[in-house]
């Protein structure tokens, strides 16, 4: 499944920036929807494009008679090519790739892309949330399963907030007392009752934190939730498109959540 500027692997663990799955030039935009026969002209080859495909300046798409396709831009925006239409991809191109630079929140991948190893697997690392934005101030903390521990302390740390709880299983939900404040970053870290740490796991560029999306950016990105959930566009559509806005806004614990639950309903 292609989406959110990526592709989900079959293991959902983590997105491969579609930039390096695609080609190497810079897509503008996503199918996100098709209905009747649709095909893309891209400099002279013609291919059968897929809810996902990835467009870039200068594809023109092709519809036949009864048919339709949905265009969901970089930039969000929505466009509809409508039966009979032949249209050039009306996106705005994209200057560059978008940076995955070492700052905490801005690599779609969230560094899940962790070096496996013997040793790796005795830790228990974080699973989620990490290198992310939230909007639910009560998420689900997860955490690798570590063989022959039989209990964890699973600490919270950052503004405003010190939480601690042990527990045997490997997620919780955290309480929201104290609350997380819009804008707060957060550390989560998970230790066995046999001294091993997710501290112990290789320190990755820009950390292993999450932060709350500020209060502003929030409502802007609910807003924009329900507009997209009201669209009489089918489930893939919707799921994709709201993948895309929760990643273009720091989400990635939203993003990769919502494919998933995409993947699990086949």
């Amino acid at each position: 499944l292609t989406a959110v500027g990526g592709e989900l692997n079959r293991d959902r663990q983590f997105l491969i920036p579609a930039a390096k799955a695609a080609s190497s030039k810079v897509a503008n935009g996503q199918i996100i929807q098709i209905n009747g026969e649709v095909k893309l002209d891209r400099a002279g080859r013609v291919i059968h494009p897929k809810t996902g495909t990835l467009v870039y300046p200068g594809d023109k798409l092709l519809t036949a008679n009864g048919a339709k396709v949905l265009l969901q831009c970089a930039d969000l925006t929505i466009q509809s090519v409508q039966a009979g239409q032949n249209e050039v991809n009306g996106c705005a191109s994209e200057t560059e790739q978008a940076e995955c630079t070492p700052g905490t929140y801005k690599c779609p991948h969230r560094s899940d892309r962790i070096a496996w190893s013997d040793r790796l697997d005795r830790i228990p690392y974080i699973i989620s949330p990490r290198r992310t934005a939230l909007l639910n101030p009560k998420p689900i903390l997860r955490w690798h399963p570590v063989a022959g521990a039989k209990s964890y302390t699973v600490t919270l740390e950052g503004d405003g907030v010190q939480w601690q709880t042990q527990l045997s299983d490997t997620q919780v939900i955290y309480p929201g007392d104290p609350p997380l404040k819009p804008g707060g970053h957060y550390t989560l870290t998970v230790e066995t009752d046999t001294g091993v740490s997710s501290l112990d796991e290789p320190v990755k560029p820009g950390g292993l934190g999450f932060s709350m999306l500020d209060a502003n950016q929030t409502e802007r990105v609910e807003l924009a939730v329900v507009e997209i959930t009201q669209q009489s566009w089918t489930e893939q559509a919707k799921a994709i498109a709201l993948a895309n806005l929760y990643t273009d806004n720091g989400l990635n614990a939203e993003a990769i959540a919502t494919l998933e639950t995409l993947v699990a309903g086949g």
